[in-house]
């Protein structure tokens, strides 16, 4: 079930302009399922894009209704000026919406969906919008420029123009700016970081105030960190690096000049926010002048400005110059989040976890072909042996399951919980530091990730399977706790059958390869990148007949495999 939730100055909302500002969360849902994948915010409108690549618009920019669906294009990425949004298709067109922009004497439409450009001698890789800027970054690393701040162009570089647009960097792998921001900064492809554009702030982090249209090479420990992502405010830039593992975020200025009582506290270089150094960071997102981050607890943190409630914050004068973390009523946050800060409100969207971690989820509770106990102090739970002995060991599982006699069981089952699923929240976490595991042992577990790589491991483990599939007269070994998971037919079949533990099944009439990959996907959550046609056709008529669980991210897959072979 989705749990969307948005606060602060809204256009979509309400058309009574008085009703649009509110500082507590509202819960919302858009998409049929509510399955949003990204959104980008402005004064006029919001576009919502949801996860089959289709987009809703609301607000102002809409021609009948106040929700309304954009015409039959599916976008990859979109990004937003003040009033201005930009899209990137799958074909690399670039579209343009939103209030009038002039090019080359061309007035744009406000409503409609114009082609901005469309790079004929490659594909796009990235977009973004500034304010009254915007840019593209093409296959080839050129970063493309056009708006009312001047950067200087590329002078060595022959260039045919393209409308309006010149190139003003090369080596680029992303590009970022803020909607309220006259500055940008990159990643280049040998993972560095350049900054240009307006610096009265210290915003470029280049150990300078000046402004510079050329871009300089931006200081930091590049040789120590994992560069994950990059927000820019208005007056501020922010930097999401990995360091030892643990998500650490840097920053110049806090958010808001408003903030800085004396000019000179400014800060014009990429500094270690505090409050951070013991948290696990995993996203950021910045506005104008106010930024949310998420940690890897599912904890969100904000601070900035709170001049239209943005920060969730009853008083409009209450704002923060340090990270405060924020606690919002029904909010799921066993989900998977997503924050998001528009350029005066702020959004989180709450999903459910992906099919894998379902499909655990449903393991735990289910308790089907159970083969062992663990003991609370007031109670008992059925589990699956293979499960503890996949996700902590053997060594772990003895001396947690002492452990667990210790605990009640609404708290021991928390635990054993975050073994089947990895879904992990602050209180999980608390209690597995009390029965002994450490924090890097904690998040290389947790999520999604952690799940997926303790299965793919389980593939390769052949010793503990315990069950044959034959396909063309050819064995498949699997473990019957996986089958189960993953497959309602085989769930079936172990739960009716009596003494199944010796049991084979024949799937003569199915190639060898698809079987397989079937068996790999249970496993792995992906397909083989080698599958031919014929194989990917015959996958595509598995989840019926196997009642897979997860069958929408199943055929997902499949439709990816289709396309990679489309391009080859």
């Amino acid at each position: 079930m989705t749990n969307n939730f948005n606060w602060g100055w809204t256009s979509n909302l309400s058309k009574n302009k008085s009703e649009r500002k509110f500082w507590i969360p509202k819960s919302f849902s858009i998409f049929p399922g509510g399955f949003i994948k990204n959104i980008r915010s402005n004064l006029l409108s919001d576009c919502f894009l949801g996860f089959d690549d289709q987009m809703i618009i609301c607000g102002e920019l809409t021609e009948k209704n106040y929700f309304e669906m954009s015409p039959k294009i599916k976008f990859k990425k979109i990004s937003s000026g003040i009033t201005t949004f930009i899209g990137l298709t799958e074909e690399n067109v670039v579209y343009f919406w939103g209030e009038d922009l002039c090019i080359q004497e061309k007035s744009l439409g406000k409503k409609t969906f114009q082609k901005l450009v469309q790079f004929p001698n490659g594909g796009v890789i990235d977009i973004v919008c500034g304010i009254g800027d915007y840019y593209i970054v093409d296959e080839k690393g050129i970063l493309f420029h056009f708006g009312i701040t001047e950067f200087s162009s590329i002078e060595d570089l022959e260039y045919k123009h393209i409308l309006t647009w010149k190139p003003i960097f090369k080596n680029v792998k992303r590009v970022f700016s803020g909607q309220d921001s006259h500055h940008y900064l990159v990643i280049t492809n040998d993972n560095k970081i350049y900054a240009a554009g307006e610096n009265q702030n210290g915003q470029l982090g280049t150990n300078s105030f000046e402004s510079t249209s050329i871009a300089k090479l931006v200081p930091f420990p590049y040789e120590k960190v994992q560069i994950i992502d990059i927000q820019c405010g208005s007056q501020f830039s922010l930097i999401l690096a990995k360091e030892k593992g643990f998500g650490q975020v840097y920053t110049t200025n806090f958010n808001d000049t408003r903030l800085i009582k004396d000019l000179e506290d400014r800060i014009c270089s990429f500094t270690k926010i505090p409050e951070f150094l013991e948290e696990n960071i995993i996203q950021i997102s910045s506005g104008s002048s106010h930024s949310l981050a998420l940690n890897e607890l599912n904890e969100i943190f904000v601070w900035g400005n709170n001049s239209n409630y943005q920060l969730a914050q009853e008083s409009p004068f209450t704002s923060f110059d340090s990270p405060q973390k924020l606690i919002i009523q029904d909010l799921n946050y066993e989900n998977h989040l997503i924050v998001y800060s528009g350029l005066l409100n702020s959004y989180v969207f709450s999903h459910p976890h992906k099919p894998l971690i379902i499909d655990m989820l449903n393991l735990f509770q289910r308790e089907d072909c159970c083969d062992d106990l663990v003991f609370f102090e007031d109670g008992k739970k059925s589990i699956h042996s293979l499960i503890f002995l996949m996700r902590i060991g053997k060594d772990r599982s003895i001396l947690l399951k002492d452990d667990l006699k210790k605990i009640d069981k609404k708290n021991g089952e928390k635990i054993v919980k975050w073994i089947y699923s990895g879904i992990l929240t602050r209180d999980i976490w608390e209690l597995l530091i009390k029965v002994g595991f450490n924090e890097e042992e904690i998040y290389a577990k947790s999520h999604y990730k952690g799940i997926q790589q303790d299965l793919q491991n389980l593939y390769f483990d052949n010793e503990t399977k315990d069950f044959s599939i034959i396909s063309q007269d050819k064995d498949i070994r699997a473990h019957k706790v996986i089958l189960i998971a993953r497959s309602e037919l085989f769930r079936g079949m172990f739960i009716n059958v009596q003494d199944s533990s010796n049991k084979v099944h024949d799937y003569t009439n199915s190639k060898f390869q698809s079987i397989q990959s079937l068996i790999e996907y249970f496993y792995t959550d992906s397909f083989p990148n080698d599958l031919e046609d014929e194989i990917i056709q015959e996958l595509s008529t598995f989840d019926d007949f196997f009642q897979l669980n997860s069958f929408k991210n199943f055929q997902k897959q499949l439709k990816i495999k289709k396309v990679n072979q489309t391009i080859k």
